[in-house]
C-alpha cells in the first residue's frame, strides 16, 4: 500500500500485512468487491478467513461508499461467497 507524504514530495510504502484480492466482474450491478486475508490464505470454498467489503456507486459510476459483509470487520468469510453475504455498516 503507497502513501502519497506532501512532505517528503514522494510515495511511500508502508506495507500491507495481508493478502488482497478484487473482483469486478459482475459489471451490472457495478459491484466491486475487496478481499483481505492473511497470506496464502487460499480463495477456494469453504475457507471462511477472509474480510470482505462491497463497493457501491451512483447513477454517473462514482464509488460513493463501501459495506462490509455481514457489517462484520472479523475474518471469518468465505471469498467464493461474496456475491450472497448481506452489505452493511458495522
Amino acid at each position: 500500500m503507497t502513501f502519497y507524504n506532501a512532505q517528503a514530495g514522494a510515495a511511500q510504502d508502508y506495507g500491507n500485512p495481508f493478502d488482497v484480492v478484487y473482483d469486478n466482474s459482475a459489471v451490472l450491478d457495478q459491484a466491486l468487491y475487496e478481499g483481505s486475508a492473511q497470506p496464502g490464505t487460499l480463495t477456494s470454498v469453504n475457507v471462511a478467513q477472509w474480510r470482505i467489503r462491497k463497493f457501491f456507486y451512483d447513477a454517473n459510476n462514482n464509488c460513493c461508499g463501501w459495506r462490509w459483509a455481514d457489517g462484520t470487520t472479523a475474518f471469518t468469510k468465505d471469498w467464493s461467497k461474496r456475491a450472497t453475504y448481506t452489505y452493511t455498516a458495522f
